[in-house]
C-alpha cells in the first residue's frame, strides 16, 4: 500500500500546468518468476483536490520482464520489460485508456545502486 501527492507546476496558459493537486492511493505487488523473470502490478485511484476541474480516476499498471546478467550474475544486470497501463476517469461515459510501454532498466554504477530506465509509451 502506498500514496503519492502530485502538485501542479508549470504554466497553465501554455498547457504545462495541472488544474489540481492529486492524491494517489495504490496497492503494489511484485513476484519473481522462474529464469530471472518478474511481474509487477500497481493499482489505485487518483483523487484530485478539485474534482470539479479534474475527474477522479482509476488506474492499473502491469509490467512483465526478464533480467539478464553478466559475469555469472555478479556483473551488471539489464532488465527489459513491457508495461501495460490502463486508466479510466470515474465519470459517466468515460473511455478506458490503454497504453503499452516497452522499456529497459539499466545500472548506471557498477555496484548497481543507481539505476536508470528508458521507455516509450505507445497509446
Amino acid at each position: 500500500m502506498g500514496g503519492d501527492i502530485s502538485v501542479p507546476t508549470g504554466n497553465r496558459t501554455i498547457g504545462t500546468g495541472g488544474e489540481s493537486t492529486l492524491f494517489e492511493i495504490f496497492a503494489a505487488y511484485g513476484q519473481i518468476l522462474p529464469k530471472d523473470s518478474f511481474l509487477q502490478l500497481q493499482t489505485g485511484f487518483e483523487l484530485p483536490v478539485h474534482p470539479d476541474k479534474v475527474p477522479r480516476a482509476y488506474f492499473m499498471r502491469t509490467a512483465i520482464g526478464k533480467t539478464f546478467s553478466t559475469e555469472n550474475g555478479l556483473g551488471r544486470r539489464w532488465s527489459p520489460m513491457m508495461e501495460i497501463i490502463a486508466d479510466r476517469d470515474l465519470v459517466a461515459g468515460a473511455k478506458t485508456n490503454l497504453d503499452l510501454a516497452p522499456e529497459i532498466q539499466i545500472p548506471l554504477s557498477r555496484r548497481m545502486h543507481i539505476l536508470g530506465s528508458i521507455g516509450y509509451r505507445i497509446p
